[in-house]
Protein backbone atom coordinates (compact mmCIF):
# COMPACT_ATOMS: atom_id res chain seq x y z
CA UNK A 1 0.00 0.00 0.00
CA UNK A 2 1.37 3.48 -1.24
CA UNK A 3 0.27 6.57 0.48
CA UNK A 4 0.71 9.65 -1.95
CA UNK A 5 1.98 13.38 -0.78
CA UNK A 6 0.78 12.77 2.64
CA UNK A 7 1.70 15.59 5.29
CA UNK A 8 3.59 14.34 7.87
CA UNK A 9 4.50 16.44 10.87
CA UNK A 10 7.73 17.98 10.88
CA UNK A 11 8.59 16.93 7.33
CA UNK A 12 9.76 20.22 5.45
CA UNK A 13 7.68 19.14 2.24
CA UNK A 14 4.44 16.04 1.37
CA UNK A 15 5.97 12.86 1.35
CA UNK A 16 4.82 9.43 0.30
CA UNK A 17 4.43 6.55 2.62
CA UNK A 18 4.50 3.19 1.50
CA UNK A 19 3.58 -0.07 3.74
CA UNK A 20 4.35 -4.04 3.12
CA UNK A 21 2.54 -6.13 5.33
CA UNK A 22 2.13 -4.26 8.88
CA UNK A 23 5.15 -2.46 8.46
CA UNK A 24 6.04 1.50 7.49
CA UNK A 25 8.75 0.02 4.60
CA UNK A 26 9.27 3.44 3.38
CA UNK A 27 9.35 7.08 3.45
CA UNK A 28 10.55 9.45 0.56
CA UNK A 29 9.36 11.94 -1.85
CA UNK A 30 7.81 10.62 -5.36
CA UNK A 31 7.78 6.87 -4.49
CA UNK A 32 6.47 5.18 -7.61
CA UNK A 33 3.44 2.54 -7.04
CA UNK A 34 4.28 -1.00 -7.89
CA UNK A 35 1.76 -3.69 -10.02
CA UNK A 36 -1.40 -3.97 -7.72
CA UNK A 37 -0.31 -2.06 -4.66
CA UNK A 38 -2.91 -0.87 -3.73
CA UNK A 39 -2.47 3.68 -3.52
CA UNK A 40 -4.55 6.05 -1.32
CA UNK A 41 -4.44 9.79 -2.00
CA UNK A 42 -3.23 11.66 0.84
CA UNK A 43 -2.57 15.05 -0.91
CA UNK A 44 -5.16 16.78 1.04
CA UNK A 45 -4.58 14.64 4.57
CA UNK A 46 -1.89 14.92 7.42
CA UNK A 47 -0.79 11.54 7.98
CA UNK A 48 -1.33 10.77 12.13
CA UNK A 49 -0.32 7.92 14.83
CA UNK A 50 -4.05 6.36 15.53
CA UNK A 51 -5.81 6.98 18.59
CA UNK A 52 -6.06 4.83 21.37
CA UNK A 53 -8.95 4.64 23.97
CA UNK A 54 -7.23 4.01 27.56
CA UNK A 55 -10.51 3.45 29.42
CA UNK A 56 -13.42 2.07 27.46
CA UNK A 57 -16.22 -0.87 28.60
CA UNK A 58 -16.35 -2.34 25.32
CA UNK A 59 -20.05 -4.80 25.82
CA UNK A 60 -21.65 -2.17 27.76
CA UNK A 61 -20.83 0.30 24.89
CA UNK A 62 -21.91 -1.95 22.38
CA UNK A 63 -24.93 -2.65 24.19
CA UNK A 64 -25.67 0.98 24.88
CA UNK A 65 -25.56 1.66 20.98
CA UNK A 66 -29.24 0.06 21.31
CA UNK A 67 -30.51 1.26 24.45
CA UNK A 68 -33.14 4.48 25.70
CA UNK A 69 -30.85 7.42 26.47
CA UNK A 70 -32.64 8.61 29.49
CA UNK A 71 -30.66 11.30 30.78
CA UNK A 72 -29.32 15.17 30.22
CA UNK A 73 -28.88 16.42 27.07
CA UNK A 74 -31.77 14.34 25.39
CA UNK A 75 -34.06 14.17 28.59
CA UNK A 76 -34.40 16.56 31.11
CA UNK A 77 -37.19 15.91 33.01
CA UNK A 78 -40.07 13.33 34.37
CA UNK A 79 -41.99 13.58 31.19
CA UNK A 80 -39.18 13.79 28.73
CA UNK A 81 -38.58 10.29 30.35
CA UNK A 82 -41.76 8.93 30.38
CA UNK A 83 -42.52 10.11 26.99
CA UNK A 84 -39.22 7.87 25.28
CA UNK A 85 -40.05 4.92 27.26
CA UNK A 86 -43.37 5.11 25.88
CA UNK A 87 -41.78 5.26 22.38
CA UNK A 88 -39.91 1.62 22.95
CA UNK A 89 -40.93 -1.56 21.00
CA UNK A 90 -44.02 -2.76 23.01
CA UNK A 91 -42.27 -6.08 23.51
CA UNK A 92 -39.19 -7.45 25.54
CA UNK A 93 -36.93 -5.60 27.45
CA UNK A 94 -36.13 -2.02 27.60
CA UNK A 95 -32.64 -1.19 28.47
CA UNK A 96 -31.93 2.74 29.49
CA UNK A 97 -28.69 4.66 29.76
CA UNK A 98 -27.56 7.79 31.09
CA UNK A 99 -29.93 8.56 33.93
CA UNK A 100 -29.24 11.16 36.33
CA UNK A 101 -31.51 12.44 39.27
CA UNK A 102 -31.96 15.89 38.02
CA UNK A 103 -34.18 14.47 35.40
CA UNK A 104 -36.81 12.94 37.97
CA UNK A 105 -35.40 12.19 41.48
CA UNK A 106 -33.89 9.30 42.80
CA UNK A 107 -35.51 6.02 41.00
CA UNK A 108 -36.86 3.36 42.50
CA UNK A 109 -39.31 0.02 41.85
CA UNK A 110 -42.14 1.89 42.25
CA UNK A 111 -41.43 5.23 39.93
CA UNK A 112 -40.18 2.75 37.45
CA UNK A 113 -43.77 0.49 37.54
CA UNK A 114 -45.49 4.35 37.08
CA UNK A 115 -43.29 5.13 33.77
CA UNK A 116 -43.75 1.06 32.82
CA UNK A 117 -45.21 -1.76 34.29
CA UNK A 118 -46.21 -4.29 31.90
CA UNK A 119 -42.79 -4.74 30.02
CA UNK A 120 -39.20 -5.27 32.38
CA UNK A 121 -37.66 -1.87 32.23
CA UNK A 122 -33.58 -1.31 33.45
CA UNK A 123 -32.50 2.39 34.02
CA UNK A 124 -29.04 2.95 34.44
CA UNK A 125 -27.61 5.72 36.24
CA UNK A 126 -25.09 7.96 34.45
CA UNK A 127 -21.56 7.11 36.66
CA UNK A 128 -22.54 3.01 36.11
CA UNK A 129 -22.98 2.10 39.39
CA UNK A 130 -26.68 2.06 40.24
CA UNK A 131 -29.22 0.07 38.04
CA UNK A 132 -32.51 0.68 38.77
CA UNK A 133 -35.58 -2.19 37.81
CA UNK A 134 -39.04 -2.10 37.93
CA UNK A 135 -41.60 -5.45 39.21
CA UNK A 136 -41.39 -7.17 35.67
CA UNK A 137 -38.00 -7.20 35.48
CA UNK A 138 -36.96 -8.53 39.20
CA UNK A 139 -39.67 -10.97 38.25
CA UNK A 140 -37.60 -12.24 34.98
CA UNK A 141 -34.38 -11.79 36.76
CA UNK A 142 -36.09 -13.89 39.88
CA UNK A 143 -35.19 -11.31 42.28
CA UNK A 144 -37.22 -9.90 45.21
CA UNK A 145 -40.21 -7.81 43.74
CA UNK A 146 -40.74 -6.10 46.71
CA UNK A 147 -37.08 -4.79 46.90
CA UNK A 148 -36.72 -0.96 46.35
CA UNK A 149 -35.49 -2.59 42.54
CA UNK A 150 -31.58 -0.41 42.73
CA UNK A 151 -28.79 -3.25 42.25
CA UNK A 152 -25.63 -1.57 43.27
CA UNK A 153 -22.38 -2.93 41.62
CA UNK A 154 -24.18 -5.84 39.97
CA UNK A 155 -23.72 -5.79 36.34
CA UNK A 156 -22.46 -9.44 36.39
CA UNK A 157 -25.88 -9.96 38.03
CA UNK A 158 -27.04 -8.51 34.49
CA UNK A 159 -24.78 -9.41 32.23
CA UNK A 160 -24.79 -13.31 32.96
CA UNK A 161 -28.85 -13.21 31.80
CA UNK A 162 -27.64 -11.56 28.64
CA UNK A 163 -24.67 -14.35 28.11
CA UNK A 164 -21.56 -13.77 25.74
CA UNK A 165 -23.80 -14.72 22.32
CA UNK A 166 -23.82 -14.52 18.65
CA UNK A 167 -25.93 -11.02 19.09
CA UNK A 168 -23.90 -9.93 21.28
CA UNK A 169 -20.73 -10.54 18.89
CA UNK A 170 -22.28 -8.75 16.29
CA UNK A 171 -23.10 -5.93 18.41
CA UNK A 172 -19.12 -6.21 19.41
CA UNK A 173 -18.29 -6.36 15.60
CA UNK A 174 -20.34 -3.25 14.92
CA UNK A 175 -18.98 -0.96 17.87
CA UNK A 176 -15.37 -2.11 16.01
CA UNK A 177 -16.65 -0.15 12.92
CA UNK A 178 -17.75 2.53 14.94
CA UNK A 179 -14.44 3.38 16.65
CA UNK A 180 -12.25 2.70 13.03
CA UNK A 181 -14.19 5.63 12.17
CA UNK A 182 -12.81 8.13 14.82
CA UNK A 183 -9.34 6.51 14.34
CA UNK A 184 -9.00 4.08 17.39
CA UNK A 185 -6.97 1.08 17.14
CA UNK A 186 -6.38 0.12 20.38
CA UNK A 187 -8.17 -0.09 23.48
CA UNK A 188 -8.06 -0.95 27.12
CA UNK A 189 -11.25 -2.10 28.18
CA UNK A 190 -11.66 -1.25 32.19
CA UNK A 191 -14.36 -3.63 33.09
CA UNK A 192 -13.22 -4.94 36.42
CA UNK A 193 -15.44 -8.52 36.01
CA UNK A 194 -13.09 -9.23 32.96
CA UNK A 195 -12.14 -12.59 32.99
CA UNK A 196 -10.46 -14.67 30.77
CA UNK A 197 -13.26 -15.82 28.76
CA UNK A 198 -14.54 -11.97 28.10
CA UNK A 199 -10.73 -11.48 27.23
CA UNK A 200 -11.05 -14.22 24.46
CA UNK A 201 -14.49 -13.05 23.48
CA UNK A 202 -13.71 -9.09 22.89
CA UNK A 203 -9.72 -9.84 20.88
CA UNK A 204 -11.53 -12.23 18.65
CA UNK A 205 -14.80 -10.12 18.00
CA UNK A 206 -12.81 -6.40 18.00
CA UNK A 207 -11.56 -7.36 14.71
CA UNK A 208 -10.21 -3.55 13.95
CA UNK A 209 -8.59 -2.67 17.19
CA UNK A 210 -5.98 -4.43 19.44
CA UNK A 211 -7.88 -5.15 22.63
CA UNK A 212 -5.88 -4.62 26.50
CA UNK A 213 -8.48 -5.75 29.11
CA UNK A 214 -8.23 -5.26 32.83
CA UNK A 215 -10.34 -7.39 35.23
CA UNK A 216 -10.41 -9.18 38.32
CA UNK A 217 -7.59 -11.72 39.37
CA UNK A 218 -8.41 -14.44 37.37
CA UNK A 219 -6.41 -13.02 34.16
CA UNK A 220 -2.82 -13.75 33.93
CA UNK A 221 -1.67 -10.14 32.61
CA UNK A 222 -3.10 -6.99 32.66
CA UNK A 223 -4.08 -4.14 35.14
CA UNK A 224 -6.22 -5.72 38.19
CA UNK A 225 -9.09 -3.52 38.23
CA UNK A 226 -9.86 -2.39 41.76
CA UNK A 227 -13.38 -0.17 42.19
CA UNK A 228 -14.13 1.91 45.19
CA UNK A 229 -17.45 3.86 46.42
CA UNK A 230 -16.93 6.10 48.82
CA UNK A 231 -19.83 5.31 50.59
CA UNK A 232 -18.46 1.63 50.66
CA UNK A 233 -14.92 2.11 51.10
CA UNK A 234 -13.51 -1.68 52.43
CA UNK A 235 -11.15 -1.72 55.04
CA UNK A 236 -7.76 0.05 54.26
CA UNK A 237 -5.43 -3.07 55.11
CA UNK A 238 -8.10 -5.34 52.79
CA UNK A 239 -7.12 -3.08 49.92
CA UNK A 240 -3.59 -3.20 50.42
CA UNK A 241 -3.02 -7.09 50.27
CA UNK A 242 -5.57 -6.77 47.46
CA UNK A 243 -3.14 -4.43 45.99
CA UNK A 244 0.22 -6.62 46.67
CA UNK A 245 -1.55 -9.74 45.88
CA UNK A 246 -2.17 -8.37 42.70
CA UNK A 247 1.83 -7.28 42.41
CA UNK A 248 2.78 -10.65 44.20
CA UNK A 249 1.50 -11.66 40.12
CA UNK A 250 3.59 -8.69 38.13
CA UNK A 251 0.10 -7.34 37.81
CA UNK A 252 -0.07 -3.70 38.05
CA UNK A 253 -3.78 -2.14 39.44
CA UNK A 254 -5.86 0.37 37.88
CA UNK A 255 -8.13 1.65 41.01
CA UNK A 256 -11.53 3.36 40.03
CA UNK A 257 -11.26 6.88 41.30
CA UNK A 258 -13.82 9.55 41.00
CA UNK A 259 -14.02 11.38 44.29
CA UNK A 260 -11.15 13.18 46.48
CA UNK A 261 -11.81 10.80 49.35
CA UNK A 262 -11.68 7.90 47.32
CA UNK A 263 -8.31 9.28 45.54
CA UNK A 264 -6.88 9.87 49.16
CA UNK A 265 -7.82 6.35 50.43
CA UNK A 266 -6.40 4.95 47.40
CA UNK A 267 -2.83 6.41 48.02
CA UNK A 268 -2.91 5.47 51.49
CA UNK A 269 -3.24 2.33 50.46
CA UNK A 270 -0.88 2.16 47.47
CA UNK A 271 1.84 3.76 49.77
CA UNK A 272 1.31 1.07 52.39
CA UNK A 273 1.46 -1.84 49.97
CA UNK A 274 3.83 -0.25 47.55
CA UNK A 275 4.08 0.96 43.42
CA UNK A 276 4.60 -1.25 40.58
CA UNK A 277 5.58 0.02 37.45
CA UNK A 278 2.13 0.86 35.75
CA UNK A 279 -0.10 1.51 38.59
CA UNK A 280 -1.94 3.62 37.77
CA UNK A 281 -5.64 5.98 38.90
CA UNK A 282 -8.67 5.62 36.80
CA UNK A 283 -10.90 8.49 36.21
CA UNK A 284 -8.70 11.35 38.84
CA UNK A 285 -11.90 13.49 38.77
CA UNK A 286 -10.98 15.85 41.18
CA UNK A 287 -7.14 16.08 41.79
CA UNK A 288 -6.32 18.92 44.15
CA UNK A 289 -2.84 20.47 44.95
CA UNK A 290 -1.89 18.46 47.75
CA UNK A 291 -3.59 14.98 45.72
CA UNK A 292 -1.79 16.22 42.83
CA UNK A 293 2.04 15.77 44.90
CA UNK A 294 1.33 12.88 45.91
CA UNK A 295 0.56 11.01 43.00
CA UNK A 296 3.29 13.02 41.57
CA UNK A 297 5.56 11.04 44.21
CA UNK A 298 4.52 7.76 44.16
CA UNK A 299 5.03 7.46 40.40
CA UNK A 300 1.37 6.87 39.19
CA UNK A 301 0.10 7.56 36.25
CA UNK A 302 -3.41 8.77 35.48
CA UNK A 303 -6.30 7.50 33.20
CA UNK A 304 -8.67 10.37 33.14
CA UNK A 305 -11.41 11.85 30.61
CA UNK A 306 -11.41 14.96 29.46
CA UNK A 307 -14.81 14.60 27.18
CA UNK A 308 -16.58 14.67 30.83
CA UNK A 309 -15.91 18.70 30.71
CA UNK A 310 -17.62 19.04 27.66
CA UNK A 311 -20.61 16.47 28.57
CA UNK A 312 -21.19 17.04 31.73
CA UNK A 313 -19.59 20.48 32.80
CA UNK A 314 -22.87 22.51 33.06
CA UNK A 315 -23.72 19.82 35.83
CA UNK A 316 -20.57 20.27 37.54
CA UNK A 317 -20.63 24.43 37.57
CA UNK A 318 -24.26 24.15 38.46
CA UNK A 319 -23.16 21.68 41.39
CA UNK A 320 -20.03 21.14 42.38
CA UNK A 321 -18.48 23.94 44.63
CA UNK A 322 -17.11 26.59 42.56
CA UNK A 323 -13.94 26.47 45.14
CA UNK A 324 -13.76 22.50 43.43
CA UNK A 325 -14.29 23.76 39.76
CA UNK A 326 -10.38 24.55 39.49
CA UNK A 327 -9.77 20.59 40.45
CA UNK A 328 -11.99 18.58 38.32
CA UNK A 329 -10.20 15.97 35.40
CA UNK A 330 -6.83 17.89 34.87
CA UNK A 331 -4.49 17.25 32.45
CA UNK A 332 -2.48 19.69 31.96
CA UNK A 333 -1.36 20.34 35.38
CA UNK A 334 -0.29 16.79 35.95
CA UNK A 335 1.53 16.91 32.66
CA UNK A 336 3.26 19.66 34.04
CA UNK A 337 3.78 17.59 37.17
CA UNK A 338 5.45 14.51 35.79
CA UNK A 339 2.81 12.43 36.09
CA UNK A 340 2.34 9.91 32.60
CA UNK A 341 -1.79 10.92 31.61
CA UNK A 342 -3.83 8.85 28.95
CA UNK A 343 -7.21 10.33 27.41
CA UNK A 344 -10.22 7.70 27.29
CA UNK A 345 -13.93 8.43 26.68
CA UNK A 346 -14.96 5.87 29.42
CA UNK A 347 -18.12 4.65 27.28
CA UNK A 348 -20.98 4.11 27.55
CA UNK A 349 -20.91 6.60 30.26
CA UNK A 350 -19.31 9.43 28.49
CA UNK A 351 -19.35 9.25 24.28
CA UNK A 352 -17.30 6.51 22.43
CA UNK A 353 -15.67 9.50 20.20
CA UNK A 354 -12.47 10.58 21.53
CA UNK A 355 -12.22 13.69 19.43
CA UNK A 356 -14.92 15.22 21.84
CA UNK A 357 -12.02 14.90 24.69
CA UNK A 358 -9.40 16.02 22.30
CA UNK A 359 -11.36 19.30 21.74
CA UNK A 360 -12.52 19.49 25.81
CA UNK A 361 -8.81 19.78 26.73
CA UNK A 362 -7.67 22.61 24.22
CA UNK A 363 -10.97 24.57 25.37
CA UNK A 364 -12.07 23.31 28.44
CA UNK A 365 -15.91 24.50 26.72
CA UNK A 366 -18.95 22.65 27.86
CA UNK A 367 -22.21 21.76 25.91
CA UNK A 368 -23.85 25.24 26.91
CA UNK A 369 -21.17 27.16 25.95
CA UNK A 370 -19.57 27.71 29.35
CA UNK A 371 -15.68 27.69 30.12
CA UNK A 372 -14.85 25.53 32.94
CA UNK A 373 -11.28 26.21 34.51
CA UNK A 374 -9.53 28.10 31.55
CA UNK A 375 -5.95 27.10 32.85
CA UNK A 376 -6.59 23.29 32.25
CA UNK A 377 -6.27 24.14 28.40
CA UNK A 378 -4.01 22.86 26.28
CA UNK A 379 -2.76 23.17 22.76
CA UNK A 380 -3.87 20.67 20.62
CA UNK A 381 -1.14 18.33 19.84
CA UNK A 382 -0.78 17.84 23.80
CA UNK A 383 -4.16 16.94 23.78
CA UNK A 384 -3.99 15.05 20.66
CA UNK A 385 -0.88 13.52 22.14
CA UNK A 386 -2.94 11.55 25.32
CA UNK A 387 -4.89 9.43 22.77
CA UNK A 388 -1.73 8.26 20.73
CA UNK A 389 1.06 7.63 23.14
CA UNK A 390 1.21 4.48 25.28
CA UNK A 391 3.71 5.46 28.28
CA UNK A 392 2.69 1.58 30.32
CA UNK A 393 3.82 -0.07 26.81
CA UNK A 394 7.02 2.09 25.61
CA UNK A 395 5.80 1.37 22.04
CA UNK A 396 7.46 4.06 19.61
CA UNK A 397 3.80 4.99 17.69
CA UNK A 398 5.56 7.71 15.05
CA UNK A 399 5.56 7.36 11.45
CA UNK A 400 8.69 6.03 10.41
CA UNK A 401 10.35 3.01 8.89
CA UNK A 402 10.41 0.03 10.56
CA UNK A 403 7.21 0.81 12.80
CA UNK A 404 3.73 -0.98 12.61
CA UNK A 405 1.19 0.16 9.60
CA UNK A 406 -1.07 1.75 12.22
CA UNK A 407 -2.30 5.31 11.65
CA UNK A 408 -5.01 7.59 10.43
CA UNK A 409 -5.09 10.20 7.36
CA UNK A 410 -7.05 13.55 8.38
CA UNK A 411 -7.73 16.69 6.80
CA UNK A 412 -4.76 18.83 7.05
CA UNK A 413 -6.76 21.81 8.39
CA UNK A 414 -8.02 19.72 10.74
CA UNK A 415 -6.05 21.61 13.80
CA UNK A 416 -7.97 24.78 12.18
CA UNK A 417 -11.55 23.08 12.78
CA UNK A 418 -13.79 24.78 15.42
CA UNK A 419 -15.65 21.12 15.11
CA UNK A 420 -12.79 18.45 16.15
CA UNK A 421 -15.25 16.67 18.60
CA UNK A 422 -17.38 15.23 15.39
CA UNK A 423 -14.37 13.04 13.55
CA UNK A 424 -15.65 14.49 10.47
CA UNK A 425 -11.77 15.49 9.78
CA UNK A 426 -11.45 11.52 10.09
CA UNK A 427 -10.55 10.16 6.23
CA UNK A 428 -8.96 6.75 6.53
CA UNK A 429 -7.97 4.39 9.08
CA UNK A 430 -4.81 1.60 8.91
CA UNK A 431 -4.83 -0.81 11.36
CA UNK A 432 -1.04 -2.97 11.07
CA UNK A 433 -1.56 -2.53 7.34
CA UNK A 434 -5.14 -2.75 6.76
CA UNK A 435 -7.83 -0.30 6.05
CA UNK A 436 -10.29 -0.46 8.38
CA UNK A 437 -11.82 2.55 7.61
CA UNK A 438 -12.80 5.02 4.38
CA UNK A 439 -11.41 3.71 1.81
CA UNK A 440 -13.44 1.83 -0.36
CA UNK A 441 -11.63 -1.47 -1.91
Amino acid sequence: MLVKACFLRGADNPVDVRCVGSTIAQIGHDLVSTSGEIVLDGSSAEILSSLIDHHIHLLATAAARSSTKCGPPEVNNADQLRSVLQQCQPDGWIRGVGYHESVAGELNRRILDMFCQNQPLRIQHRSGKMWYLNTRALELLELDTKSDGKLFRQDELLRSNAGLNEEMAGQVRLLSDVLARFGVTEVTDATPSNDMITAEFLRKHMVNQKVSPMGNMSLDSGWHKIMLDEYQLPELDELSSQISLAHEKSRPIAIHCVTRTELVFALVALEEAGVLAGDRIEHASVVDADTLKWIAKLGLSVATQPNFIYERGDSYIADVQPDEHASLYLCRRLLNSGIPVVGSTDAPFGDANPWIGIQAATSRTTFGGQVLNHAERMNIDDALSLYTSNPFTGEDREIKVGNSATFVLVDKNWRNSESIRTGDHVQVTVYEGGITYGFDL
